[in-house]
């Protein structure tokens, strides 16, 4: 990626990875923002280090065990080569740990920015993300505990007033003429100076890539908006119909219309015989369904990675048929979206899956919709 210092990235980077120095003491680590700054970086430290699309992390009170198990990796499963992370569909990273501070690195798959995944790498501690994918606007986040502290655009400076005012004490020399990040460089140097981790070229050494079930992505909020996923058909003005009879619906038929579209998933994709997921399924039509139980989500995250995984492989032609992994996540995942707070959200993201997964196996999911639509409309 050019633009963030406009040299080329160590050829050892992409195949290896980074390991962390800590030339902070134990003293300088504690995360709270009001805090003085760990280091003195500036944005020539980190000049060229990073100029291909990718997400890095720092994170602090942690090791890499733990930060690999938070991302949903297993330590004890064997690390990958680039070549086989690519054949196996799967999203991987790579850590490393010094001391009690660990550096994740990985391409755009992993997406470290997502509040899911700072949220649990921030536990405890503190985790900065730098983001700075292929075509889209790198981004900065740093958290604390689980809490968002700070998110903004490297390059967007109206938003840089506001979200980077907790960390006023940290700024100096890091941002451009208009209040904001000046660059990718800058904010790294930012990341450094928050947790006392420094990355070189120098730290980079051979090591293995991790293969993840990433946290699940939040569920969304409320209310809904012409952004909100919906789709069924091939026909635009047929979906949008049928999004216009379901957002009519009361609250309770959206729930039942919901937990339908889900059982039907289920069924046609064998999804039905995961722990737990038929008798959470029934749940669904309720008012206010339960929460996933924690064991059923850890299957709906597993699931869902696999699925994305077999997408990945069927799009550069595996040789064998992804059809029953991917729609299996694909049903679970209709499961999750429609146990949303929000009846509306709930019935159209998990119908939305639920159809996807259904076209899947040739058995549009449209016309039981529609007949099931005429008949909460009739009652």
């Amino acid at each position: 990626m050019r633009g963030h210092g406009g040299k080329a990235l160590p050829a050892a980077l992409l195949a290896a990875g980074v390991l962390v120095a800590a030339p902070a003491s134990e003293a300088g680590l504690a995360p709270a923002p009001k805090e003085r700054a760990s280091s003195t970086a500036t944005a020539k430290d980190y000049a060229g280090l990073f100029d291909e699309a990718g997400c890095v992390t720092f994170v602090t009170r942690t090791t890499a065990e733990r930060t690999l198990r938070r991302l949903g990796g297993d330590p004890a499963r064997r690390p990958l080569t680039r070549q086989q992370v690519f054949d196996s569909g799967h999203t991987a990273v790579l850590v490393r740990a010094s001391g009690n501070r660990a550096v994740t690195f990985a391409d755009d798959g992993l997406h470290c920015d997502r509040p899911e995944t700072l949220r649990v790498l921030s536990r405890g501690g503190a985790a900065v993300a730098v983001s700075y994918p292929f075509e889209a606007e790198p981004y900065f986040s740093y958290w604390v505990d689980g809490r968002d502290v700070a998110t903004v655009g490297v390059y967007l400076p109206w938003e840089a007033e506001k979200e980077l005012q907790p960390l006023r004490r940290h700024l100096d020399g890091l941002l451009d003429r208009e209040g904001g990040l000046r660059d990718v460089e800058s904010a790294l140097a930012l990341g450094e100076r928050l947790t006392g981790i420094r990355i070189t070229a120098a730290d980079i050494t051979p090591g293995g890539w991790r293969v993840l079930h990433p946290p699940l992505p939040d569920l969304p909020k409320g209310p809904v908006t012409e952004h909100t996923r919906f789709s069924l058909t091939d026909d635009a003005a047929a979906d949008a119909a049928l999004r216009t009879r379901i957002l009519a619906l009361p609250a309770v038929e959206q729930r039942q219309l919901a937990a339908y579209a889900v059982q039907v998933a289920l069924t046609g994709s064998g999804a039905r015989r995961v722990p737990g997921a038929v008798a959470y399924a029934a749940e669904l039509a309720r008012p206010t369904p339960p929460r996933l139980p924690s064991a059923l989500e850890a299957e709906v995250r597993r699931a869902v990675a696999e699925s994305e995984a077999a997408w990945n492989r069927a799009s550069y032609s595996s040789g064998r048929d992804e059809t029953p992994v991917i729609r299996r996540g694909l049903a679970l995942r209709a499961l999750r979206e429609a146990s949303n707070a929000d009846p509306a959200l709930a019935v159209l993201e998990a119908v939305t899956t639920a159809g996807t997964c259904q076209s899947l196996a040739r058995r549009p999911l449209a016309p039981a919709v529609e007949a099931v639509l005429t008949s909460l409309e009739s009652t």
